[in-house]
């Protein structure tokens, strides 16, 4: 009893005293993000891979991860990394585009017939997006990750062309592109009665008239109120 009461009281004093970031680790251990000891592998690769590749994890890190993985089981290394990919609500994906295109990447260069197998798959778990993502990389041969194929890199985007959308506005705008939407229906139609021979402004106004005259009696109007509902109309 007196020998297990010295050991925490150690134990405690030690804790309390010293400072935990300070002291050294035993082999297998690693300091995590809020300084605490961590094992620094879960002794299984594909474990490794599920619970170390998040959205932050460098490029290097995360092929070193796929690659030991793959040599440990080439199945489900595949599909954790389809799991990266899966977006689809209850489901259980990371929904970690990014990382799920380095996935696919990584496969293509190595094992290519397998991706090819699975393209069916490869939009079910992600997008149509994926796949021209992979086009890519097929025709451009590298390693690199187009910022505009992430999906912070196409919100990015986006902000950008919305912003470059805004500074070209004039105070007139809206009025000029109503214009031009006016003169280009003028035009069209036009072209159209120069095509057919007819007068097509004759037999638009005579059909107007028919329909605004037959609306009025439904409701009553007066024939005055006819005359200006005819002359409304281009």
């Amino acid at each position: 009893m007196a020998m297990y009461e010295d050991h925490v009281s150690t134990a405690s004093t030690v804790a309390a005293g010293a400072d935990q970031s300070e002291l050294p680790l035993p082999d297998g251990l690693i300091r995590g993000e809020n300084g605490r000891a961590a094992f620094a592998t879960t002794s299984s690769a594909c474990l490794d891979l599920f619970f170390q590749a998040v959205p932050d994890v460098s490029s290097e890190r995360f092929n070193e991860l796929l690659a030991a993985a793959w040599r440990e089981d080439a199945e489900t290394a595949l599909r954790l990394v389809f799991n990266l990919g899966n977006c689809r609500k209850g489901e259980g994906g990371k929904s970690d585009r990014l990382n799920f295109h380095r996935g696919l990447l990584w496969v293509f260069q190595r094992e290519p017939e397998v991706v090819l197998a699975n393209l069916q798959e490869i939009v079910a778990h992600g997008c149509y997006k994926s796949l021209l993502s992979l086009l890519q990389y097929a025709i451009h041969d590298n390693n690199t990750i187009n910022p505009s194929l992430t999906l912070e890199g196409a919100a990015a985007a986006a902000a950008a062309h919305k912003k470059h959308r805004k500074s070209i506005r004039t105070p007139y705008a809206k009025k000029q592109r109503r214009r031009a939407k006016e003169q280009t229906q003028v035009r069209m139609r036009e072209e159209f009665a120069a095509s057919l021979g007819i007068d097509l402004g004759k037999l638009w106004t005579e059909g107007k008239s028919r329909y605004v005259k037959k609306e009025a009696k439904e409701e009553g109007c007066g024939e005055e109120e006819l005359e200006l509902g005819a002359m409304e109309w281009p």
